[in-house]
């Protein structure tokens, strides 16, 4: 009887080992995709040389992923200046599991 106690409470904490493992996998996976995808909307936006077009169409593309961009542009308007841009983006970090969700940001300045 033992016996069948310690392997039923093995694999139930198994099964929340596991489950809790592919928690913390999928709040990896966000974290990391919102890292990629700001590097990536960044380089357009430098590249474009901060177009506002463009810009609104990250800004666009960034919410069909689900996340809020926020770009600021600062210098330029004088000649001879350069310019240069505070990008934000906003995401939802959730751990299914236990019903955690929170926003969180990253931001670059280029």
């Amino acid at each position: 009887m033992d016996t069948i106690f310690k392997t039923i409470i093995t694999g139930i904490a198994s099964i929340f080992l596991l489950a809790g493992s592919f928690a913390v996998i999928l709040g990896v996976m966000d974290i990391t995709r919102s890292s990629d995808y700001l590097e990536s909307v960044s380089a357009v936006i430098v590249e474009s040389n901060y177009n506002a077009d463009v810009i609104e169409e990250c800004r666009q593309e960034a919410e069909g992923y689900g996340y809020k961009l926020e770009v600021t542009v600062y210098g330029g308007a004088v000649p001879g200046t350069s310019k240069y841009a505070d990008i934000r983006l906003t995401y939802t970090f959730e751990v299914p599991l236990i019903g955690y969700s929170t926003q969180k940001s990253r931001q670059k300045v280029l």
